[in-house]
């Protein structure tokens, strides 16, 4: 039995696939559309996923739908859209509301079942389901799904009983995204920006008694916002708020300065001590030992972090891919378990994403006149490692796409983590981003205590930790002494458990920098074509797809200089391309 799960419409589009009970495969829309956070309908997710099962659309026996229609047409008619009536009414009709049924059904030529669940279920049902776990509580927290904003639900019994919740417009995630517009940045993209930025600041009794106004803080994890700082219409945040902060907003691309880092070391304090309160109410309420967590606001780690030592749950576990994305798989795993699946005792991978042959790289490589190398699987990570332990910045593509936005070893750019100079090389040079967004370390799980203070396993990169030795890591340290560490089972058999083997036998560090492969403002690499464009314009080094190395200094200068004109072209031209992508 196949059932597909959307999200559409509103932020990030994704589709996922199940087959009887099982998550075989998903993809978010941006990925192949190349358009950061895609909303549009998954059309090239959706044929990815059925692609990857060997059916078509008539084939699917059910589509479950992210969230209920009515709610979210009710809440947009309740005044929550930019630019009034008229954009209301066309933001309706263009995003097919109230009938995304039967938009669907027409799109995909579809008569079989059709199923729509909660916002914040699908949230929660997507968490639980990543996790494992045979129970759990569950706290969801995101700007705002239809009318919830924030939910805890008990799981136990395949059921989900919902505890307790805070509605729109009182809501933690646009508190967050309305702070993130203040300080120049863009609203549901960089809100990670602002936790990055928060520990060059320094907290500031005027700014904390300036955001208590803002947003008032009860007992036992409860909170309102204060409309008159708000303006949910334009860019979220009204003048009043200027006059209570006495700090001018900052216009994108305008110099940072320490009261702007001040403001977001205060606003990442309420945001955690708010999450917190939230999850000591959803333990208490719920009795259970394990958490897990759901929604946009659980992509910040440092919030995550707190509550997985301080909230009395003895496991918390955060998936991947937890925004509305990762909804797609919540309403899927919610609609296989209506028609009687058992969800896995195990956790799930991250790579349910595409993937490419040797023999398809090698065509392209061709085609394109690019001077490569092939090895085989003892010899690649000996080679790579050398590249890496002489400062060369790799583009390691291999295997299924990851799911969610962190690069977790699949599509990822690797470099020395020793010294601070590499993470301002890659900042400025390579990712072409700003200079204080800290860089992640991938480290074996066996070698974790030697270096980290927190050794728990984190294959998602969703807590961060302390650093032991950061003079050993500067180019995975950030300026707190924190890193957002990833690790990884020494018994998984791949290349990149091999490749940090290597390492270690040649520096004693059994770590790498590891962040995402794609350029400021861009999605994650999906095709060995979207990677060999961004080797080509970012600078790497060197460029690892599958088992083929490219070195740039091996290549044609002709071939390998900036290709500012032919990229943008391609992006221009792929919207209008049926066939960009195959799967083989």
């Amino acid at each position: 039995m196949f059932v597909l799960g959307l999200s559409s419409f509103f932020h990030n589009s994704a589709a996922a696939l199940f087959k009887d009970g099982v998550l075989i495969a998903a993809a978010e829309e941006e990925r192949f559309s190349r358009i950061k956070f895609d909303p549009s309908f998954p059309d090239n997710a959706i044929t990815y996923c059925l692609e990857a099962a060997g059916i078509s659309p008539r084939g699917l026996d059910c589509i479950a739908y992210f969230e209920l229609p009515e709610e979210r047409t009710a809440r947009l008619y309740s005044g929550g859209v930019d630019g009034g009536p008229v954009a209301r009414d066309a933001l309706l009709e263009g995003h097919h509301f109230p009938g995304p049924e039967d938009y669907i059904r027409k799109r995909l030529f579809f008569d079989g079942d059709f199923k729509c669940y909660s916002h914040h279920l699908s949230h929660a049902a997507y968490s639980v389901y990543a996790s494992g776990y045979p129970s759990a509580a569950v706290l969801v927290a995101d700007s705002v799904g239809t009318w919830h904003t924030s939910a805890v639900f008990d799981y136990q019994n395949n059921t989900f009983n919902l505890k307790d919740a805070i509605e729109y417009p009182d809501s933690l995630g646009l508190f967050y995204s309305a702070i993130t517009s203040y300080l120049g940045f863009a609203v549901n993209s960089d809100e990670y920006k602002v936790m990055g930025l928060a520990p060059y600041g320094e907290y500031c009794p005027e700014i904390d008694r300036a955001l208590s106004r803002m947003i008032k803080l009860g007992s036992d994890g409860a909170f309102s916002l204060n409309p008159l700082f708000f303006d949910f219409r334009r860019q979220l945040y009204s003048e009043s708020l200027t006059d209570l902060l006495k700090i001018e907003p900052r216009l994108p691309g305008e110099m940072l300065t320490q009261q702007h880092k001040n403001l977001a070391k205060c606003t990442q304090l309420v945001l955690q001590k708010t999450m917190l309160a939230l999850a000591r109410k959803a333990r208490r309420v719920t009795s259970q030992e394990n958490l897990c967590m759901g929604g946009g606001v659980a992509l910040n780690c440092v919030s995550n972090s707190h509550i997985r030592n301080e909230a009395g749950f003895k496991n918390v576990f955060v998936p991947p891919g937890s925004g509305d994305a990762g909804s797609a798989i919540g309403a899927a795993a919610l609609a296989s378990l209506e028609y009687g699946y058992e969800w896995p005792e195990n956790r799930i991978r991250c790579d349910l994403g595409p993937s490419y042959s040797s023999s398809n790289i090698s065509k392209l490589l061709k085609q394109q006149n690019i001077k490569f190398e092939v090895y085989g699987e003892d010899e690649l990570p000996k080679v790579v490692s050398q590249l890496l332990v002489d400062h060369q910045i790799v583009g390691w593509f291999q295997g299924g796409m990851e799911f969610g936005p962190r690069a977790l070893g699949h599509r990822s750019i690797l470099a020395d983590p020793r010294t601070s100079e590499m993470r301002d090389k890659l900042n400025l040079a390579i990712k072409k981003r700003e200079g204080f967004r800290p860089f992640a370390p991938v480290m074996l799980s066996s070698k974790v205590k030697d270096f980290f203070v927190d050794d728990a396993a984190d294959p998602f990169m969703t807590f961060i930790t302390r650093v032991k030795k950061p003079k050993s890591l500067g180019a995975v340290t950030h300026c707190d002494g924190s890193a957002r560490l990833q690790t990884l089972d020494d018994t998984e058999e791949s290349r990149i458990v091999r490749l940090l083997e290597e390492f270690e036998r040649n520096t004693g560090i059994p770590c790498l920098l590891n962040t995402s492969f794609n350029l400021s403002g861009e999605p994650i690499v999906c095709s060995p074509l979207d990677a060999l464009l961004c080797f080509r314009e970012s600078g790497m080094d060197v460029l690892v797809l599958e088992n083929h190395v490219i070195v740039r200094n091996s290549c044609s200068p002709d071939l390998m200089s900036s290709g500012k004109d032919h990229l943008q072209y391609s992006r221009e031209l792929r919207p209008f391309l049926s066939d960009t992508y195959s799967f083989g």
